[in-house]
């Protein structure tokens, strides 16, 4: 699913996975980037595409596999927790102890 959001210069695109399939997550995300416009070029070819995961923490692993494969994208981290303390409280209990 793709989002379009105005700005100023430029056109943002959002996607949305499953952060947790890290298989199919790559997959969506390499087919959008290597899309076609109505130019005939791909969003790779004519386009700074920056990746941001501001999901589960697993989904960045998606996004450092697309990086490793087209190494002209970059990756940003943002740590949302900084801005916005109950950004996130993760997925279930927490569970602490010696391994």
């Amino acid at each position: 699913m793709k989002t379009f959001l105005g700005a100023k210069y430029n056109l943002n695109f959002i996607y949305r996975y499953n952060p947790y399939d890290v298989r199919e997550s790559y997959d969506i995300l390499k087919e959008s980037i290597l899309d076609k416009d109505e130019d005939g070029h791909s969003y790779l070819e004519k386009y700074n595409i920056i990746l941001n995961s501001l999901g589960a923490k697993i989904s960045a692993i998606s996004l450092f596999k697309l990086w490793l494969s087209y190494p002209q994208l970059a990756l940003s981290y943002i740590p949302s927790k900084e801005y916005n303390k109950d950004y996130s409280s993760g997925i279930g209990e927490g569970y602490s102890g010696q391994i």
